[in-house]
């Protein structure tokens, strides 16, 4: 169990900013940004330096800087559009398609290698890429989020600590009743019942309802990039956290009762495309195709911007601090391999994108 739990950490990438403008969208939600540009047939809002589209007819109002717009007047009518265009993301000139999901980074005295990681992984995984294992080979240190291996009865204490309601309430206290009927209803078709979860906290429920559904598609963590690193490294490679297990666990715990609602049914809801999902990224990974793995984890967001403050405390404020111990070994003489979820490294808040517009080179490989 303590490997199912502390492998997820790999999500989606925006998060939602303060900013001027705004697009009221006809399901109710609203996405807050800057109104980049404006037609009969689209507009196209920015946010942490991503760009999204939404066609007129998902749209009930726009408002610029306190100035609202209906989108039936005469400027904005447009016929129903039948095929719904995917979000446009803007992407650094390093995250194009490549031979693999690495990167090299040198500074003046030293290289980092970045490989994105997928947390959960079958046998058909290895071998990896050549150019991958010829990085970790030449590298001095192995890095990874968490030294899962690690992990002993007191960090699974500190997650029961985190995950448990020890005040005598339920989920079913902190849940709206279509949220907790959804659980109920899937966890019986997994061959399970909610009372088994009942004590436990929404975030908590997500995790191990993923893991789940991860493990019925034949996906392992004991597969995964990170452990398949970690057991290699025991041998002749120092071993690096940037984070630690303790940091995962306090951090899942920090979401307030909105965030954790909306973490647990996104979760559900994805349950019914998690296949095709995870075998797209897959097949995207192997190939090291970036933008393509963004444009994945992007589907989900304008379906529901209430997720963009869960996203901003499991990606970009993470990411800042990655980058912050990444540049220390930039700093140095030693070669670093540095392994993240595939999502830490993408987009315009990604590692690799960060470092770039640092001055670093960098490369894929």
């Amino acid at each position: 169990m303590k490997k199912v739990f502390l492998t997820f950490l790999c999500c989606c990438l925006v998060f939602l900013f303060s900013y001027s403008d705004t697009v009221y969208l006809k399901n109710g939600k609203q996405i807050k940004g800057t109104i980049i540009e404006e037609s009969k047939e689209y507009v196209k809002i920015e946010f942490s330096g991503v760009t999204l589209t939404y066609w007129m007819d998902e749209v009930s109002t726009l408002s610029k800087e306190d100035v609202s717009v209906g989108v039936n007047d005469s400027t904005h009518t447009i016929s129903n559009i039948a095929n719904k265009s995917a979000p446009i993301i803007s992407v650094s000139r390093s995250q194009k398609q490549g031979k693999s999901f690495l990167w090299k980074v040198k500074s003046q005295n030293s290289t980092v290698y970045l490989l994105g990681s997928i947390h959960l992984g079958r046998p058909d995984f290895y071998p990896l890429d050549r150019v991958i294992e010829s990085a970790f080979s030449k590298s001095d240190f192995l890095v990874v989020e968490a030294d899962i291996n690690a992990v002993d009865i007191s960090t699974l204490q500190s997650v029961m600590e985190e995950a448990v309601y020890f005040d005598g309430s339920t989920l079913k206290d902190h849940l709206s009743s279509k949220t907790f009927r959804l659980a109920e209803q899937k966890m019986n078709e997994m061959g399970m019942s909610i009372e088994q979860m009942i004590v436990f906290k929404p975030w908590f429920l997500a995790l191990n309802i993923e893991m789940i559904g991860y493990s019925k598609l034949g996906l392992d963590p004991t597969y995964g990039i990170d452990i398949y690193f970690l057991n290699k490294a025991k041998s002749n490679k120092k071993i690096v956290e940037l984070e630690s297990v303790e940091f995962q666990i306090k951090l899942l715990g920090s979401f307030n009762e909105k965030e954790q609602e909306a973490f647990l049914l996104s979760t559900l809801v994805d349950l019914d495309i998690v296949q095709d999902k995870i075998d797209k990224m897959i097949d995207l990974w192997k190939v090291g195709d970036a933008l393509g793995m963004e444009q994945v984890f992007l589907e989900g967001i304008k379906k529901d911007p209430d997720l963009f403050s869960v996203y901003n405390k499991l990606l970009f404020k993470r990411n800042k601090g990655m980058v912050s111990t990444i540049r220390n070994f930039l700093n140095s003489r030693d070669i670093y391999f540095v392994v993240v979820g595939v999502a830490h490294l993408i987009g315009e808040q990604g590692i690799v994108n960060i470092l770039e517009k640092e001055g670093y080179s960098v490369e894929q490989l």
